[in-house]
């Protein structure tokens, strides 16, 4: 193998996507606290916000998805309680 730093590969930047559950809370939070810009492209399930050089995809879960290892399960196979 050569040299590792003459095979490296230049990192600029990435474009996170953030799962939200509410799309007009999430903008009320990143567009009139924080500044972004919303995408004119944007809907009710996925958009991007824009601030300088920094973008963020936001994308709407379905009601019915939890966060893996969040400990709690939803749908036909949750327990009764």
């Amino acid at each position: 193998m050569g040299d590792p730093k003459s095979s490296r590969v230049y990192f600029e930047g990435s474009t996170p996507i953030l799962r939200v559950e509410n799309m007009k809370t999430a903008l009320t939070f990143y567009v009139d606290k924080l500044g972004f810009q919303n995408a004119s492209w944007g809907t009710e399930d996925f958009t991007s916000v824009n601030r300088d050089r920094a973008g963020i995809y936001l994308c709407r879960a379905a009601r019915d998805v939890v966060p893996h290892g969040s400990g709690r399960r939803r749908g036909r196979h949750q327990a009764a309680r």
